[in-house]
């Protein structure tokens, strides 16, 4: 570029509102705004268009200077037609960054030292109370917690039509810090009420629990066996995916049932008119609590798919309201109790390994404690070991039933003739043994399941 001429650089203050159109090259200061400019030039001289440019500086506004966005992706050779007619839709950079709400632009830290609890509960109540409505449909943002520790001293209460997302159950995760903690999330419904308070206007989708989402995140409550990580008292269409929900596991795993409620997730129905349904949990893990899941009240079309059940007392409970309990291709691990309410069950495919669960087999008949029983028009398959002193027999013991008639099959090796056999109660359809010998012997299962 030639250099036409060289000048003293003027210069120009006053207010915003009084600001002229600079000379090509001259400055001109807002004193009010604390904001700078330059003369952009004439037409003639070169300037693509008249007028003035702010030059940056630490009182400008980004958002308001890069006020747009596009889509352009960075392929070389490859120019992305956004609008159809190849000049570009564009939103506003705002619009742009308030697709996700991320937890820490509330506040939160993540580090494992700060209290969150008010940030998050900030978050989660800003992120319902934005929302749009296009056709009679509530739309609502994501919630987005980075990777980090989350400390809680005080329940969380978890708004309708909410999506919360993290970056992986052992990366996000929210963790109690206070034994008064009762529970870290709770379902609340669009009045923030929980428990028998929830759904004050039953029939109205503005008041009523549903539609939760929670992935890819885990809630641990290490305080004790007593604590839940998460509270379900009614609500519609709840989705867990891949959601770790820890006890503490600096404390032993329970021998003995310590009582109701002490359950990583609990599930019952605020009402009958607020019943808990649709409850799915994917690829999720129960650990270090004394059960992993409790249902009672007015349940109903609770599945569990592909999750881990471990070092628990027992897997689930349920009560005598609950309808339509699936446990689908899910596995147990060091289960020191038993999984009870099993007619309630559906358990195809889900396996029992309970390593290191013995049941004592006395000298004659008895049942084998601690293992699932038989149910109608399913498969069951034990996968076993019997020690008795020095012999021993490996087995796999298959029963099926037509809900009248029970048929078994035991198929085993063994280093002598232990004079054992396992067979199917007709009545109850439990699983049972006949020790004929004059020893006592001591089964442990590798694996159970339904085929």
């Amino acid at each position: 570029m030639a250099i036409i001429q060289i000048s003293r650089i003027q210069h120009r203050r006053g207010l915003q509102q009084d600001l002229p159109n600079l000379a090509s090259a001259e400055l001109g200061w807002s004193l009010d705004s604390q904001k700078l400019y330059i003369g952009n030039g004439t037409l003639s001289e070169g300037a693509p268009v008249e007028g003035v440019t702010e030059i940056l500086t630490e009182n400008s506004d980004l958002f308001a200077l890069v006020e747009s966005f596009q889509f352009k992706a960075l392929p070389a050779g490859f120019v992305a037609n956004t609008s159809g007619d190849n000049e570009g839709f564009k939103r506003t950079l705002q619009e742009k960054l308030d697709d996700v709400v991320n937890v820490r632009d509330f506040g939160a830290k993540g580090d494992g030292q700060t209290d969150d609890t008010a940030a998050i509960t900030r978050a989660l109540n800003n992120a319902y109370a934005y929302s749009s409505t296009i056709g009679g449909i509530d739309m609502h943002r994501t919630i987005y917690f980075p990777a980090g520790f989350y400390l809680v001293s005080n329940v969380i209460k978890v708004p309708p039509f909410v999506r919360i997302q993290g970056d992986g159950k052992r990366s996000t995760v929210i963790r109690s810090i206070l034994a008064e903690v009762s529970t870290i999330f709770v379902l609340a419904d669009s009045n923030n009420s929980i428990g028998s308070n929830l759904g004050s206007q039953p029939g109205t989708i503005e008041t009523q629990a549903r539609e939760y989402t929670i992935a890819d995140i885990g809630l641990h409550n290490k305080t004790n066996f007593g604590n839940r990580c998460l509270t379900i008292d009614g609500g519609t269409d709840v989705h867990l995916i891949r959601v770790a929900f820890m006890g503490n596991e600096d404390l032993s795993v329970p021998s003995t049932d310590q009582g109701s409620g002490k359950t990583a997730v609990f599930v019952s129905g605020a009402s009958s008119l607020i019943p808990s349904q649709r409850i799915y949990f994917t690829g999720c893990e129960f650990r270090n609590h004394n059960t992993g899941v409790e249902i009672l009240g007015s349940t109903r079309d609770v599945i569990l798919r592909d999750c881990v059940f471990e070092d628990l007392f027992q897997e689930t409970t349920t009560g005598n309201q609950v309808a339509g309990f699936i446990v689908r291709s899910c596995v147990s691990n060091d289960i020191t109790g038993s999984v009870t309410d099993q007619s309630l069950v559906d358990r195809s495919g889900s396996a029992n390994r309970a390593a290191g669960v013995n049941a004592s087999m006395a000298v004659g008949t008895g049942s084998i404690t601690g293992m699932i029983g038989v149910d109608a028009y399913k498969n069951l398959v034990i996968d076993y070991n019997i020690v008795q002193g020095d012999e021993h027999r490996s087995g796999s013991f298959r029963a099926t039933s037509n809900g009248a008639v029970y048929r078994y099959q035991d198929e085993y090796v063994e280093s002598s003739d232990l004079d054992i056999s396992i067979s199917v109660n007709a009545s109850t359809g439990a699983v049972t043994y006949d020790n004929q010998t004059s020893d006592p012997a001591v089964i442990s299962f590798t694996s159970s399941y339904y085929l």
